[in-house]
């Protein structure tokens, strides 16, 4: 993995509580399911990327209902 700014991501800052977050960082996909999610965030803590000093981890899907054509965006 290597280390991503604001810019390249092209994201905005975070706000949570008393803290701020530029946007940039390491980012790893999560793939499309549950089972894969799992396996990308055990091979994350077995590989010291996750450990007792991570300041915050961010997470963001997007779903779509192709029903009612509705995106849903989580952060």
């Amino acid at each position: 993995m290597q280390f991503q700014s604001a810019s390249d991501l092209g994201t905005l800052s975070v706000i949570v509580g008393w803290s701020a977050f530029d946007g940039g960082g390491y980012v790893s996909d999560l793939g499309y399911d549950i089972k894969t999610a799992g396996d990308v965030v055990y091979n994350l803590k077995e590989d010291n990327w996750i450990d007792r000093h991570t300041r915050a981890i961010i997470v963001e899907a997007v779903v779509f209902e192709p029903a009612t054509n509705l995106f849903a965006h989580i952060r």
